[in-house]
């Protein structure tokens, strides 16, 4: 620890001195506290004495300020969710801690029991606010720094500068986790739902017993007269009364019906022809008449102009194809497996006699399309093994075009395609270049089949 000494300085100096010396042990305090009372002149300061041996270690001084936040430390387990309450009020800020990472929101949980003391650390750099947490625990007094070196023994006894600050100490484990915090208020209840669907309507309940007759109504108002009641019974004949007057002339009765037609009288003589009437509407159309028989053919006319070229029509096609045969000495155009990047052979015909589309001279797997044009291509390939054949155009595989099979069988691939402007292209039908090794073996006839079998390439120019 520095210690003070006394010194020939005034008393002034002195007390300016040690107002402002750092807090000392309780042996440099009685040094000062009797070398500032005196009043005395000291003589002249003697030389250096040696350093002496380092005292021994205070007592633990007062717990300093709070240090500044530490390094945000590891993220504890997510702990256990609470039921849901209401938010509970901001917690008083616990003493300095290891800032965690902000957790999610659980819900408010019980306090958790007091976490397991870290060893102390260093002060790290300001850590971010962490989420307002449960007061902490008091942390217990971290130990005593090293004492620094003496420093150089100065005319008076000064306490020297603070020593280099210590390294780090290393992080403590993890607090165990709290208790569970009590559960939170009740929320506010929420607004009441829609009303649900009329439920179906229930069983009918027994009749029940029959209730004491009420208290007589008052009388009601008179209703409406009835419908008019059936007719009575004819009653007794009364005795005839005296003859009245004679009453006026009644109004002539209506015509009586027409009496039956009598007989027809003879023909009378024939009167003379009355004028001719003018002519009646003309009558419906008759039937059409059979046909009359077919009169000679006509002189041919001459040729009409060419008409434009119609839309969608091939202008431009060929069919190349290769035969496979597995008996000795017949042919076999694909007699090995097709390796990853090798062709198909299609080797007939030599020359395409459809059209402009021509193979690549002296190749049986590559073929020329004119530029600028647009492609139908179609192949057919028997295969006796699981496999993907490719079109590749100017040595491109077109993996759009990829087909295959995962076992033996007929792949058939049909694609458009379009060439460049300028320049012819080559296309051909390949195992693709990533396909395992070992490649995909062309099928051949064999056993029952006693003609090759046969595989193609169908190109046709839409445009």
């Amino acid at each position: 620890m520095p210690k003070c000494y006394q010194s020939d300085e005034s008393d002034d100096d002195c007390d300016r001195e040690c107002s402002h010396s750092p807090v000392c042990n309780k042996h440099c305090k009685q040094q000062i506290t009797k070398s500032c009372r005196k009043t005395v002149k000291l003589g002249k300061c003697g030389r250096d004495g040696k350093d002496g041996r380092d005292g021994c270690d205070g007592k633990d001084g007062k717990d300093g300020e709070d240090g500044k936040d530490g390094r945000n430390g590891r993220d504890g387990k997510d702990g256990k969710n609470g039921e849901h309450g209401r938010d509970g009020e901001d917690g008083r800020d616990g003493k300095d801690g290891k800032d965690g990472e902000d957790g999610r929101d659980g819900r408010d949980g019980e306090d958790g029991r007091n976490g397991c003391d870290g060893r102390d650390g260093r002060d790290g750099e300001d850590g971010r606010d962490g989420c307002d947490g449960e007061d902490g625990c008091d942390g217990r007094d971290g130990k005593d720094g090293r004492d620094g070196k003496d420093g150089d023994t100065g005319p008076k006894g000064c306490d020297g500068d603070t020593g280099p600050k210590g390294c780090d100490g290393d992080t403590g484990p993890k607090g165990c986790d709290g208790d569970t915090g009590p559960k939170g208020c009740d929320g506010d209840t929420g607004p009441k739902g829609c009303d649900g669907d009329t439920g179906p309507k229930g069983c009918d309940g027994d009749t029940g017993p029959k209730g004491c007759d009420g208290d007589t109504g008052p009388k009601g108002c008179d209703g409406d007269t009835g419908p008019k009641g059936p007719k009575g019974c004819d009653g007794d004949t009364g005795p005839t009364g005296e003859a009245g007057p004679t009453g006026p002339a009644g109004e002539t009765g209506a015509d009586g019906p027409t009496g039956p037609a009598g007989e027809t009288g003879a023909d009378g003589p024939t009167g003379p022809a009355g004028e001719t009437g003018a002519d009646g509407p003309t009558g419906p159309t008759g039937e059409t008449g059979a046909d009359g028989p077919t009169g000679p053919t006509g002189e041919t006319g001459a040729d009409g102009p060419t008409g434009p070229t119609g839309t969608g029509a091939i202008i431009n096609f060929a069919d190349f194809y290769g035969l496979m045969s597995g008996e000795p000495g017949k042919i076999n155009d694909n007699p090995n497996a097709i390796l990853p990047g090798e062709f198909v052979n299609f080797p007939s015909p030599i020359i395409n006699t459809y059209g402009s589309i021509q193979r690549v001279v002296g190749s049986t797997s590559q073929f020329v399309l004119p530029p600028g044009g647009i492609y139908e291509i179609t192949f057919q390939v028997t295969v006796s093994n699981a496999g993907e054949l490719v079109l590749v155009l100017n040595g491109v595989e077109l993996l759009y075009t990829v087909v295959g099979k995962p076992g033996s069988g007929i792949i058939v691939g049909i694609s458009i395609i379009s060439t460049p402007l300028s320049g012819d292209s080559i296309i051909s039908i390949q195992n693709p270049l990533s396909a395992p090794p070992g490649g995909v073996k062309v099928d051949e006839a064999t056993g029952a089949l006693s003609e090759p079998l046969s595989c193609h390439l169908i190109i046709k120019q839409l445009k």
